[in-house]
């Protein structure tokens, strides 16, 4: 967190705080690695709004149910698919853990939450500890296929799908956009840097492109 605005409350003048980007001492946008042609990936953060865990403590088909009603989704989330509506994702993580994503305001998704789910569920927000970092371009799967163990192809990982998984030694959260043309990875971001580094290097012979 970096101070950027000064505000009064109670005739006190506060500081606010603004989230500061894990990357923000190694991300410079530019062309990175062979510069033959268009280049093969290309880069770029992506906001993380609101970021969401929410775990049941118990019976997790009537949180399943719950969650459904109070993000107006047309059905329960499934294992390794995203659910969305609007601006809102939803991703069942396991038989008792969901990861809710949005671009709303995090303390009205948390506060909604908590209220929809009462006692029944942990909500808690985690998008201060993630970095989001999106890949999209021709060579995009080639050198994700460099880190990650899975297969990326369209019969096994189609568009809209996600899966937790490992690149290199790094812990993600891969997603596929609904639309099949960019690649969503989710890292701690106490990582984000190493997850960066690789990344570059793993894209270098192609030729990389980082947007702002």
């Amino acid at each position: 967190m970096t101070p950027s605005a000064t505000s009064m409350a109670g005739g006190h003048l506060v500081r606010m705080l603004e989230r500061r980007s894990a990357l923000a001492g190694v991300f410079r946008p530019g062309r990175i690695g062979s510069s033959d042609g268009e280049p093969g990936i290309v880069v770029s953060e992506a906001p993380v709004t609101a970021l969401v865990h929410v775990h049941a403590y118990r019976d997790d088909e009537e949180v399943a149910s719950l969650l459904a009603g109070v993000l107006q989704l047309n059905g329960e989330p499934a294992l390794g698919r995203v659910m969305g509506n609007g601006p809102v994702s939803v991703l069942k993580l396991s038989t008792l853990d969901w990861w809710v994503m949005s671009d709303s305001s995090p303390i009205e998704l948390s506060q909604s939450l908590q209220t929809g789910l009462a006692d029944r569920a942990s909500v808690t927000e985690i998008a201060h500890a993630r970095t989001l970092i999106r890949i999209q371009g021709p060579r995009a799967r080639s050198v994700l296929t460099q880190g990650i163990s899975l297969d990326l192809h369209d019969q096994a990982f189609p568009p809209g799908a996600f899966a937790q998984t490992r690149c290199g030694h790094l812990a993600v959260l891969l997603l596929r956009s609904g639309s099949g043309d960019h690649w969503d990875l989710m890292v701690h971001s106490s990582y984000a840097v190493s997850f960066w580094e690789w990344l570059l290097a793993a894209g270098a012979s192609v030729g990389i492109e980082v947007r702002a």
